[in-house]
């Protein structure tokens, strides 16, 4: 089976850095968005929010607006600069987590982690786009990887500054200071990103619009498989990366300090180790059999479930943090094959919007877990108290490991959609070349 190449040859010490720069606007990318999360308690009581407002803070409020930017910015980036769209986005979201600092209610905060969420829907799918039209496919899942590593990274970060400045500077300053390198990197971005030829240059008709696109993917047997297990993988990873932190400051009193240095040490090892291991065992074992590409996944999701309840009902603070750390390499086993086998499906034209669809369904997931959590919490705060965040945590990660089923199903199915795009997309050739 043959499948659209990359249209850009560059050397490999060139596609090393652009791809580093990628990571690093990945991490920035968390770090902002995490932040919230380790900031949650002095948030809370300042603003006299509940935990289900919290929840919904990075949650649901977060994602309608990563949403309803990210798949029309998407749609822009497969006509236009998909790099400009990066470096525009980046400043975005940089310019509201800043604003975030001086805000004085809930509702002013909201605003502004709304237009942070603006910003990250539409800078995420570009990339994704730009690396599928770097890499070859053999090494696609492998670069997808190492570009959503920087999450890994950005989780940890977010966790470590919050805990380590809020103390000496307070919650509103460390949302200024943690704002500042985005304005750095936008240039960057904007400078050493390449922009690929398109398809449209070679005569072919324009890219398919966003609804087309959707259409597309849902008569597949794979994406609906994925996408719903991008939604209940996200419920777990999302879930337990808001709560964690006060889980651990509520059931086991650690403070704001130790929770930033033990907890993101922890997140950020198993999430880079967990990305980094699935791209390169997708690469390995899908180059000889395209069903363990989603096989993986189901791999990590299987295992999400006793690593992610021991760490919960651990009766040890340190003990609970190491196995959390081994529920982050898990649950990081999922995005990259799935981001790439869903690119792989797509029409290669609206590759951008094909990953902000991905992304709308992790953003389901993301919207249910905090909230829904927050809200169980309020719910079982008079019969649990400080406990009440132990059982939440883990009925998320019952949620999370039914991702395995869903996988296990979608790798049967990946082969026949694989050669049935293949086929279309020689179809389409074919008749670019006879117009």
């Amino acid at each position: 089976m043959n499948e659209a190449t990359p249209d850009l040859r560059l050397a490999s010490w060139r596609c090393g850095g652009i791809l580093f720069v990628m990571f690093l606007s990945s991490v920035l990318s968390q770090t902002d968005r995490q932040l919230v999360n380790i900031l949650l308690e002095p948030i809370k009581h300042e603003l006299h929010a509940t935990d289900a407002q919290m929840g919904l803070l990075s949650g649901l409020y977060f994602v309608i607006f990563y949403v309803l930017a990210g798949i029309p910015i998407a749609r822009l980036a497969d006509r236009g600069s998909r790099r400009a769209i990066a470096a525009s986005c980046m400043t975005v979201w940089s310019f509201a987590t800043g604003l975030s600092g001086f805000t004085q209610s809930y509702a002013q905060l909201a605003v502004a982690r709304a237009v942070v969420a603006t910003g990250e829907g539409g800078c995420t799918p570009a990339i994704y786009s730009l690396i599928t039209s770097i890499f070859p496919v053999s090494a696609r899942t492998r670069a997808l990887s190492f570009f959503t590593s920087g999450t890994a990274v950005g989780s940890g970060l977010g966790i470590f500054l919050g805990g380590t400045l809020v103390g000496a500077l307070g919650w509103r300053h460390v949302f200024m200071v943690v704002a500042l390198p985005g304005f750095v990197l936008a240039p960057i971005l904007l400078w050493v990103l390449p922009e690929p030829r398109r398809a449209e240059a070679a005569g072919a008709p324009p890219p398919p619009g966003v609804f087309a696109t959707m259409r597309d993917l849902l008569r597949t047997r794979t994406f609906p498989l994925v996408g719903l297990a991008a939604i209940v993988g996200s419920i777990g990873a999302f879930g337990a990366f808001a709560w964690t932190p006060a889980f651990l400051g509520r059931v086991h009193h650690m403070s704001h300090a130790e929770i930033g240095l033990k907890l993101g040490i922890a997140t950020s090892l198993g999430l880079v180790l967990g990305n980094l291991s699935a791209g390169y065992l997708a690469d390995r074992l899908g180059s000889r059999d395209s069903r363990w590409a989603l096989w993986i996944p189901a791999l990590g999701f299987v295992f999400t479930l006793p690593t992610g309840l021991l760490s919960v009902f651990s009766p040890s603070a340190n003990l609970s943090v190491i196995l959390s750390a081994g529920f982050s390499y898990f649950i990081a086993f999922w995005p990259p094959p799935i981001i790439a086998s869903v690119i792989r499906i797509a029409d290669q034209r609206a590759k951008t919007v094909a990953g902000a669809c991905i992304a709308l369904c992790t953003s389901i997931g993301a919207a249910l877990g905090p909230f829904v959590m927050g809200a169980m919490n309020d719910a079982m705060n008079q019969a649990y108290g400080p406990l009440a965040v132990r059982y939440s945590i883990a009925a998320s990660v019952c949620v999370c490991a039914t991702g395995a089923i869903l996988c296990l199903f979608a790798g049967h199915a990946l082969p026949g959609d694989l050669e049935r795009r293949a086929l279309a997309e020689r179809a389409a050739k074919l008749a670019a070349a006879s117009a």
